[in-house]
């Protein structure tokens, strides 16, 4: 069984919760952090597959918006501020400034 970091933090901060979360597979329900998190993860994940070339930054950022643009209409109840959106680019392109995609040899993602 592998365990995350966050996993074991659950674990050391309440053993119910990682209990729920780890063993029962219990969902927490989504939230605007959350969803950035994951939103901003799929972009960088799509920046380091090549298809057969590294995506460019504007197709990075243009998944990105989409993405984001699904999770807003599909949880409109949560506030997905267009600050968010403008933190997660700016994100994206200070990353790929730092570590474009063809300088590493990625073993898994």
């Amino acid at each position: 069984m592998r365990i995350s970091y966050s996993a074991l933090n659950d674990y050391g901060n309440c053993p119910l919760k990682f209990k729920y979360k780890n063993i029962d597979k219990i969902a927490e329900p989504e939230n605007a952090e959350r969803i950035f998190g994951n939103v901003v993860n799929d972009a960088l994940e799509f920046m380091f597959s090549p298809n057969p070339l590294y995506p460019t930054l504007d197709e990075i950022i243009n998944r990105f918006n989409k993405k984001f643009d699904e999770k807003k209409s599909k949880n409109s109840e949560l506030k997905l501020e267009e600050s968010l959106r403008n933190d997660g680019i700016q994100i994206l392109k200070n990353f790929y400034r730092k570590n474009t995609p063809w300088n590493y040899n990625v073993i898994d993602l």
